[in-house]
């Protein structure tokens, strides 16, 4: 129950889609140095909410567990008519429970309640990489149908 590829893009068409590509990819990169189980994460949530060593593992756990709904999105997409629309509404849903990061900094600075905030982390976090894995199978799926594989390297290239 595929579609049809889309007709191909002109050069127009191509430049403007790898520019919008480099650039989100490049603020996917500082979503990814802040938000994931990097020194920076680790640091705010050990340190400024006082998480244990148990709660930080079972965080890393889920985080690295959701990584088997990739799987789960080759059925998704296999069976999708449009690949933009479900890739896009699945990473909006992962961006948005992002912000719980935000959000939990904001309340535990306000209210000293720091246990909401462990609350919060545990379950938005996890919730947010699941939709994040279930993306990237459709965008990398996207992409190889919108640039043609001649162009595809240079595009990646440029990208990285």
């Amino acid at each position: 129950m595929t579609a049809s590829p889309a007709p191909p893009l002109s050069a127009a068409q191509m430049n403007r889609a790898m520019n919008i590509s480099i650039f989100t990819g490049g603020l996917s990169t500082v979503w990814f140095i802040v938000c994931t189980a990097q020194p920076i994460f680790y640091v705010f949530i050990q340190n400024a909410l006082g998480v244990s060593p148990a709660t930080l593992g079972l965080l890393v756990g889920l985080l690295q567990g959701s990584s088997v709904l990739q799987l789960a999105a080759i059925f998704i997409y296999g069976r999708s008519k449009r690949k933009k629309p479900v890739f896009i509404t699945l990473h909006i849903i992962h961006r948005v429970l992002s912000l719980s990061i935000a959000a939990t900094a904001f309340w535990a600075a306000a209210t000293d309640d720091m246990a909401f905030g462990i609350r919060l982390l545990l379950i938005a976090m996890p919730l947010s990489f699941m939709f994040m894995n279930m993306s990237n199978a459709g965008w990398w799926s996207w992409v190889a149908e919108l640039f043609p594989e001649k162009i595809r390297g240079a595009f990646f290239m440029k990208r990285s």
